[in-house]
Formats: structure tokens, sequence, C-alpha cells
């Protein structure tokens, strides 16, 4: 586990990933491979799963993690929200 930083002062012990498609999955193999950081992964397509059990994430079947980064497909941007 990467030690802590003036981002993150406590250690992390888990991250998790809920979407794991264009943005989600590189982010999650990233996270894994480039910084060393456990990661625990969902996504509702096996093969998302897959891909990231590949790259050294652990699937979960239920979202137990402390920390969770939602990358989520057709979200208005700010232009079609109104802000």
């Amino acid at each position: 586990m990467p030690e802590p930083t003036a981002i993150s002062p406590r250690p992390v012990a888990t991250i998790g990933f809920v979407g794991l498609g264009v943005m989600g999955g590189p982010m999650c193999a990233n996270l894994v491979a480039r910084g060393g950081w456990p990661v625990v992964a969902f996504d509702k397509e096996p093969e998302r799963c897959a891909e990231a059990a590949a790259a050294g994430a652990r699937i979960a079947a239920e979202t137990d993690t402390l920390a969770i980064i939602a990358a989520a497909a057709n979200n208005p941007g700010p232009e079609q929200s109104g802000r």
C-alpha cells in the first residue's frame, strides 16, 4: 500500500471502483499497476470485471470498501445541466 501523502494523510485500506467502462477501467488498472493500491472493483458486465481482475484488482460481489470512485456514463456535462 502506498505511503500516506498530503492528499491522503491516512492510509487507505482499499479503493473501490463501481463502473469499469471507458473511464473507470483504465483508472482502476492504473491504480493497481502504477500506484500499487489495493482495489476492489465491480461492473455489471462480466468481461469488464475479468479485465480488472487481470490487471490485479479483486472483484467484489457487493460494495464493501471504504472509498468508492464511480465512473458513470451518459451524465450531463456542465453545458447540459444549466451550470
